[in-house]
């Protein structure tokens, strides 16, 4: 059984904003970041355990040009991965695994 992806109103918000933002600094930027994001994502759905642990309980893959981890869990029972966090690397890191 494959694995499947799971979010919270977090990270469709931190989305968003981040599209909105890039939207705003050049033509096309947002998509290009939509492009390099749904690329970490596949990555991930297909090979979770790739990206390095941070923590006990937490992984975070670093998308490629933009300065964002996507922060993320597995659980191998349910099949699923829930991605808890698109964390720009500006932010304190204290910040970077809270629901």
């Amino acid at each position: 059984m494959p694995f499947r992806i799971e979010t919270g109103s977090k990270v469709i918000k931190e989305l968003t904003e981040a599209l909105d933002w890039y939207g705003e600094q050049q033509d096309n930027l947002d998509e290009l970041f939509n492009q390099y994001f749904r690329k970490e994502v596949f990555n991930i759905l297909h090979n979770p355990e790739i990206y390095p642990k941070s923590g006990s309980r937490y992984r975070q893959a670093l998308m490629e040009k933009f300065p964002y981890f996507i922060i993320y869990s597995i659980n191998k029972k349910k099949q699923v991965i829930t991605i808890v966090s698109i964390f720009h690397t500006s932010r304190h890191p204290k910040q970077k695994f809270r629901k």
